[in-house]
């Protein structure tokens, strides 16, 4: 008996162990980007080939990126071959993302029943995702049904939602989405779910308006075989598990073995072992076979009005064909029309910028796909594929907190294709209007934050730091040689309100309430230190601040520190004043430190006439520097309106030179000479330095614009913008951050920005007390194999990469105005990229310094 039982305990064993593989480990793997150009396209396919590396994203034509995953064992390898290519790291360590990626949340619903949003909080498994979708129609017995398309290879059900509107089932034009095709996509199986969520439990008119007019059929998960093999054994598997007759391979591309255009030369691998491999025969998968044959049904049934196939990551909106570049669908016109207006909408709700286009020219040739057989052979009115966020980033391995903006903005596109034609009347004000559109109102839209909802970044608590004393504090300097950050503050939280120029404030223009300070924070301590003031008593009023070494002593030994200085106008304010004066006569302070003292002695005040609105400096020496005027208009609603019109590009920025930097007799002006460097820009406010030595980064407040300039001429300097960032907020000061520990494959460094979430809640808030006025960080970095000086001008992030690295809703900081970085050492981290944000505020009690992944 004894034996029995060890025999059959061996065979469970056994049994287990082949239907259970082991589950495929991804700690230490690192995840590259390498750029592809016509001079390398071979060479990074053939480290590909050699060395047998799986790719997110193949080299397929110059002008990509290759997305390429490499083990620890190949990494030295890797590196070597890949030598002088400047291979950028996505993923520092590939099991860590994908163990915070798959920690999933436990479903349950209220005592009532009722699904809701927090299902779109995390990823889910796959159980979870079929009772979610019967929990959902449950909720909506008399409008939806579960339906199937058929069983997969492993007898696992094509599981999706039907639901209609007051019409019934089964009498109107069909809508049918896809996901989860490929299973390692798994964003795309919640933003289908969103979709679903979203039209059933919306009060809309808009939205029942479709429900009246359509029948709605998604299958969140297409490819149930393989995303369970996700969960189970390899995160990142694409295909079916449909075993190949003669191979040990395992799996068919599901969307490479449609029965249309399957065997074109130049498409789809005939290699089982590919990861697209096209199948042995057009159709022969399981899941071909089932949901071509369910779409055709309903086609014949009912009509089929669209149908959009969802796939990660590139942030593509896609049309028919992918099989030719030169094949064009018959209804191309409209259907270009229909993806530019829905790449329009995704990008007004958070700013993401989707491309557009039929799919072989817009992302490579893709034979056998659904959209193709569905667009020919069942003919439906529309098709489309989406490829969701985002561009390489994360990749597949999407963090969670990205669902819900994921979801939020797929459906934006979404509901610009069920809105359908326009009359011809539409469209050709369309036309009329498009640029105004175009450059205008969809620019100042999304950047006001209309749309946008806060959000908060969580943090752990050993990661969040606060800085205390350190009030009001307009901007932040890192000095690199000492390690110090500089910043300019006041010592009333009120003192904004009484008294700021930049921000219309003039109620109390008392002098002894304007005691600015100069301050010194320490970042490996988060203490501040107030310098004394030598030589200076104000009244002090402070913006925007640089600082630079003291060129006559060592590097780091002592410094000059200019800052902006709003002071009341004497000739408006004495007795019988001038009423046609400006209330303000802004000026700038030069101050000299020694490191390490508790003082800071007051050189001299520069004075110009062309200092109307000063509001930010960059200094190239004791006695040169350059400053922004970020207004045209002093106060007043003139001034409101140089905010909100975007062509009302009336700023400029200066350069000074000094004749000597020390006083000298004459008054402030002595010795000053002053011309414009930089003009005819929108709202032009913050500066800063760059890597080189002539770099300058200059920032279009209300615009959202962030200018990459060069410094040119040598008397009457001026400043030459080569390229043009666009961040999806107003941004205040920015500051270049330069990596310490950069090397041949990851390079943090880049541009840091912040500002209101909600720009278009401004003007509400500026002058309110106590309000919470969420902020975003965001940076922007050179993207591989881009020169940071660029070429022309470009938008939508052009040569760089623009991510909001951290989130506030106004508990912690509210009104941002300056963010600064501090890399931490990687030996302190365990090899891992931190780095220490602090972010100030012109109107908060602290400055805040939160942890956060380069």
């Amino acid at each position: 008996m004894k034996s029995l039982t060890l025999l059959s305990a061996l065979i469970a064993s056994a049994s287990a162990a082949v239907l259970q593989p082991h589950k495929v480990s991804y700690d230490g793997h690192k995840v590259f980007r390498l750029s592809v150009d016509a001079h390398n396209i071979d060479r990074i396919n053939d480290i590909v080939n050699t060395l047998n590396l799986q790719t997110w994203k193949p080299a397929r034509k110059a002008g990509s990126f290759a997305d390429i995953v490499v083990s620890p064992d190949q990494l030295e390898t890797f590196n070597k071959a890949t030598s002088g290519l400047k291979p950028v790291v996505m993923h520092e360590d590939l099991g860590l993302s994908i163990e915070k990626e798959s920690t999933f949340q436990p479903y349950s619903i209220d005592a009532v029943k009722a699904v809701n949003s927090t299902w779109f909080t995390a990823y889910h498994a796959y159980a979870d995702h079929l009772q979610f979708l019967r929990d959902l129609s449950a909720q909506f017995p008399n409008t939806s049904e579960i339906v199937t398309s058929g069983n997969s290879l492993n007898g696992n059900a094509i599981t999706g939602i039907h639901f209609w509107g007051s019409s019934g089932k089964g009498v109107k034009p069909a809508v049918i989405l896809h996901g989860t095709v490929h299973a390692r996509e798994w964003i795309t199986t919640l933003v289908v779910e969103y979709f679903a969520y979203t039209l059933l439990t919306s009060t809309d008119a808009t939205t029942k308006g479709f429900l009246d007019k359509y029948d709605f059929i998604f299958f969140p998960v297409v490819n149930p075989d393989g995303f369970l093999y996700t969960q189970n054994t390899d995160r990142l598997w694409r295909k079916n598990r449909q075993t190949n007759s003669g191979s040990s391979c395992v799996g068919r591309d599901i969307n490479r073995n449609w029965n249309f255009q399957w065997n074109v030369p130049g498409g789809a691998s005939t290699n089982p072992c590919a990861e697209d491999f096209k199948g042995a025969a057009a159709g022969d998968s399981v899941e071909f076979k089932a949901l071509s044959a369910y779409i055709q049904k309903i086609k014949t049934a009912q009509g089929l009005k669209l149908y959009i196939d969802y796939h990660s990551y590139s942030q593509l909106f896609m049309t028919p064909y992918g099989y030719s570049c030169s094949a064009v669908a018959p209804n191309n016109s409209e259907l270009q029309s229909l993806a530019k207006g829905a790449v329009a909408a995704i990008r007004a709700v958070h700013g993401t910028s989707f491309e557009y286009g039929p799919i072989c020219s817009t992302i490579y040739q893709a034979t056998g796909s659904s959209v193709d057989y569905v667009n020919d052979v069942i003919k439906a009115d529309y098709t489309f594929t989406s490829e969701l966020r985002d561009t390489g980033r994360y990749g597949f391995v999407l963090p969670a907190n990205q669902i819900v903006p994921s979801g939020e903005e797929a459906y934006a596109g979404f509901n610009v294709i069920m809105a359908g034609r326009l009359s011809i009347a539409v469209v050709l004000l369309a036309v009329l209007l498009g640029y105004v559109y175009n450059f205008y109102v969809q620019r100042t839209v999304y950047v006001s934050g209309l749309f946008r909802n806060p959000e908060k970044t969580e943090v752990a608590p050993g990661d969040y730091k606060v800085i205390e004393n350190a009030i009001n504090c307009e901007d932040l300097h890192h000095h690199e040689p000492s390690g110090l950050i500089f910043a300019a503050c006041e010592d009333a939280p009120l003192s904004r309100l009484a008294w700021f120029p930049p921000l219309g404030h003039f109620s109390n223009p008392s002098t002894e309430r304007m005691k600015g300070k100069l301050q010194v924070i320490d970042p490996k301590t988060f203490k501040t230190q107030i310098l004394a003031l030598e030589g200076f008593s104000g009244p002090f009023v402070t913006h925007g601040i640089d600082v630079i070494d003291d060129p006559d002593k060592p590097k780091g030994e002592a410094v000059y520190i200019f800052a902006v200085n709003h002071k009341p106008n004497p000739e408006y304010y004495r007795e019988n004043g001038d009423v046609n004066a400006p209330k303000s006569h802004s000026v700038v302070e030069l101050f000299h430190h020694v490191i390490g003292s508790e003082t800071a002695r007051h050189v001299r005040t520069i004075w110009h006439p062309l200092f109307v609105t000063p509001n930010d400096l960059v200094a190239e020496s004791p006695a040169s520097f350059f400053v922004t005027n970020d207004h045209y208009y002093t106060e007043g609603l003139m001034r409101m309106v140089e905010d909100l019109l975007p062509m009302a590009t009336w700023t400029n920025a200066l350069h000074v030179q000094l004749q000597e930097p020390e006083s000298v007799d004459g008054g402030d002006s002595a010795g000053v000479h002053a011309s414009i460097a930089l003009e005819n820009l929108h709202n032009l406010n913050g500066l800063s330095h760059g890597r080189a030595k002539d770099d300058i980064f200059a920032n279009g407040c209300a615009s959202g614009f962030l200018h990459v300039g060069k410094i040119r001429g040598n008397a009457n300097k001026v400043i030459k913008v080569t390229e043009v960032v666009e961040f999806g907020s107003p941004i205040d000061n920015p500051s270049y951050f330069r990596d310490p520990y950069a090397n041949s494959s990851f390079d943090a460094s880049g541009v840091v920005s912040c500002g209101p979430t909600r720009g278009i809640d401004f003007f509400s808030n500026k002058g309110k007390e106590f309000v919470l006025d969420p902020i975003m960080v965001w940076k922007a970095s050179p993207k591989a194999g881009k020169r940071e000086e660029g070429g022309a001008t470009i938008k939508h992030g052009g040569n760089w990469d623009v991510n909001v690295i951290f989130q506030d809703d106004g508990h912690r900081i509210r009104s941002a105005s300056t963010s600064v970085l501090m890399a931490i050492d990687p030996k302190e981290e365990g090899g891992r990229r931190k780095a220490w944000l602090f972010v100030s505020s012109y109107h908060a009690s602290n400055v805040i310094a939160v942890k956060i992944d380069l």
